[in-house]
């Protein structure tokens, strides 16, 4: 039998497709494109409007198409017994909390949509690319932020146990993986629920030890549970990349109380100093919500303000979404769509001059690059201070070897790449 999957949504998503893609291949089946497929999972995102509706619409399309489908993912724990309604069409489900129960299903249909899984070990099937692989750390969030459905769609926050990691990680090394990726709800908190306290600083000491992998890069870390274990750690472990994900969301009080986020302007202020002095090569990549209910232009001002004093390297700006049953979507004053893209815009043009000023001083400079892929005019990488999917990349003339990370001299930058020769 014929398998393929849709991966929708994040990269913890992501990593939840390749395991029950693995656990299919061990039990026969063959992987394949979705027009030569017997059954298609959708793997699907529920965490906005727009995702819901990007999973919703792939869904039907299948199903227009005689498909049988398999819906896995947030989708099935946001509508439950009303997925079957929504989707008279339907194979079955799985909630993230069920993914082991895959190969099963395939057998004889049924719809679960549980939220969080006890902790198992599967094969992976890996999909991303032969030099890079996300890990995953853990699994739903405690924070409860006012406007995130986090917690409903994934449950409480969950941590893997590190030799679960250190073995995962080993065998994917083995075959080549040159990065991990630590990725999690808050990965900063990693390890309080199994251990008594957060142990990222250990996890990141011991994946080091791992022969044959290079770098290793940490998101999502909450910037309240960003401590001076951390940082010394990144300082001190040469694999662990000078590259942090830092969303802090907003900087005005009023907001940061508002969106339930449990740190205040200055204790950011104090933390990013802390990290520029502590590894001053350091490349922060954050993301913020413009259009929040009760951020005015006061607000938002003082927003780009810091933006522009804090001068994050790499920046995402997403527009407050008024998500059903969050204390964020009764909040008052909302604000309009309209302004909500006026401002977002507004964002990106003082990033894309913080970018550039950034990216000016890379110019001259030699710089660690993962050399991926061959282009018309050379190969194209990344650098040690960009994630793959979201930041910018490396244009590289000369000979290269495409998995290998070499060093380039830059001599040419743009906003949004670098450009050099091979050394």
């Amino acid at each position: 039998m014929k398998i393929s999957c849709i991966s929708l949504g994040c990269p913890k998503n992501r990593v939840d497709s390749e395991k029950m893609l693995g656990k299919l291949l061990e039990k026969g089946w063959e992987i394949t494109s979705p027009e030569n497929a017997d059954f298609i999972i959708v793997n699907t995102c529920a965490f906005l409007k727009e995702a819901r509706k990007e999973s919703e619409q792939a869904i039907a399309q299948f199903i227009e198409d005689g498909k049988r489908i398999i819906v896995a993912g947030c989708l099935p724990v946001y509508y439950g017994k009303a997925l079957r309604e929504k989707f008279s069409g339907l194979y079955g489900s799985l909630g993230p909390g069920d993914l082991d129960k895959v190969a099963s299903l395939l057998n004889k249909p049924g719809f679960y949509w549980n939220t969080q899984r006890a902790e198992a070990v599967l094969p992976r099937f890996v999909s991303t690319s032969p030099f890079w692989e996300y890990l995953k750390i853990g699994e739903g969030c405690d924070n409860f932020c006012s406007y995130c459905i986090i917690p409903r769609l994934r449950g409480k926050f969950m941590s893997y146990r590190k030799e679960t990691l250190l073995a995962e990680a080993t065998v994917l090394t083995a075959c080549g993986i040159k990065e991990l990726i630590l990725v999690s709800q808050d990965t900063a908190v990693y390890g309080k629920d199994i251990y008594g306290k957060p142990v990222l600083p250990e996890l990141l000491q011991e994946l080091s030890r791992i022969e044959g992998l290079e770098w290793i890069r940490i998101m999502y870390v909450h910037p309240a549970h960003l401590d001076e274990r951390i940082v010394e750690s990144m300082a001190r472990i040469p694999k662990v990349t000078k590259y942090i994900d830092l969303p802090i969301q907003h900087c005005n009080k009023k907001i940061l109380e508002k969106m339930n986020r449990r740190i205040n302007k200055e204790e950011l202020i104090y933390k990013l100093q802390y990290l520029r002095k502590e590894i001053p090569q350091i490349a922060i990549r954050t993301s913020i919500i413009v259009g929040f209910p009760g951020e005015g232009e006061k607000e938002f001002k003082e927003l780009l303000e810091f933006l522009q004093e804090a001068q994050f390297e790499r920046l995402g700006v997403f527009c407050f979404s008024r998500e059903e049953g969050t204390p964020a979507a009764e909040m008052e004053p909302q604000v309009s769509e309209e302004e909500k893209r006026i401002r977002q815009e507004e964002v990106y043009r003082l990033q894309k001059e913080i970018s550039y000023k950034k990216n000016l001083g890379k110019l001259n400079q030699q710089v660690k690059v993962l050399v991926e892929e061959k282009s018309e005019k050379g190969f194209i990488g990344r650098s040690e201070f960009d994630a793959p999917e979201i930041d910018q990349k490396v244009l590289i003339r000369g000979n290269a070897t495409i998995g290998e990370i070499i060093p380039v001299f830059i001599d040419k930058v743009t906003p949004y790449n670098l450009e050099g020769s091979v050394l």
